[in-house]
């Protein structure tokens, strides 16, 4: 993502942010997927919820702070799903 982003691909964002979205829904990470389904809309130059557009020069920077977002809820994620597998075993 920060490769794509650093190119100003939104479309290659709208991609992976897609992908990302039923990795991390097949696995219960309600947060993560909400983050990611919201880099595919504004990927494909829509608002976050879908609805409506957005240009080039909207979806970029809000992209940047989403990406930044989806980091977070991964790191969270990574700890709990650690913390939760470390004990089980």
């Amino acid at each position: 993502m920060d490769a794509a982003l650093h190119r100003g691909d939104y479309t290659a964002l709208s991609k992976l942010g897609h992908f990302l979205k039923g990795s991390s829904a097949q696995i219960g990470l309600a947060k993560l997927k909400i983050a990611c389904e919201k880099i595919q809309n504004v990927g494909r130059l829509l608002r976050e919820d879908g609805a409506g557009s957005v240009t080039v020069d909207e979806a970029l920077p809000y992209l940047g702070q989403l990406v930044l977002l989806a980091k977070q809820q991964y790191a969270e994620a990574e700890l709990v799903l650690r913390r939760e597998f470390s004990q089980a075993s």
